[in-house]
């Protein structure tokens, strides 16, 4: 007699669905992974912000084992069944060019052959934060 199947029908297709997005977002970074990345800011439909940088572990001012270890470190980050996918920044930064981002603004990331790029609109909330005031100890 054979192995017996143990995967529930509806589990395999979380499974399979859970794989199918992960492919869309570019894969799984379990090998060194050096790639050239895209990054733009649109606004009203017109080209503000773009620029091409590396991206890593051999770009990143720590190791992803370091990264991992301090995100996993909290009991909540390592629930059975959850998936966790991190996005590393580099110093590619339209802030650090003098972009000012504005609401409605459209972000995208892309990397040749990964597929569709992950554009997202900025969305900034009508309120202001209230500020917080600190007595110090006399």
């Amino acid at each position: 007699m054979g192995p017996v199947e143990r995967v529930v029908p509806h589990f395999r297709e979380d499974l399979e669905q859970l794989k199918a997005r992960l492919l869309e977002m570019g894969g799984l970074a379990e090998e060194e992974v050096r790639l050239a990345v895209r990054g733009l800011v649109e606004r009203g439909g017109d080209l503000l912000w773009s620029k091409t940088f590396r991206s890593g572990e051999a770009e990143m001012c720590h190791s992803l084992a370091n990264i991992e270890h301090h995100h996993f470190k909290y009991e909540a980050h390592r629930r059975p069944g959850d998936v966790h996918v991190h996005f590393f920044g580099t110093d590619g930064l339209s802030f650090s060019d003098g972009v000012s981002l504005k609401d409605g603004d459209l972000m995208q990331v892309s990397v040749t052959d990964y597929g569709r790029p992950l554009r997202n609109p900025l969305r900034v909330a009508g309120t202001k934060p209230n500020l917080i005031s600190v007595k110090g100890l006399e």
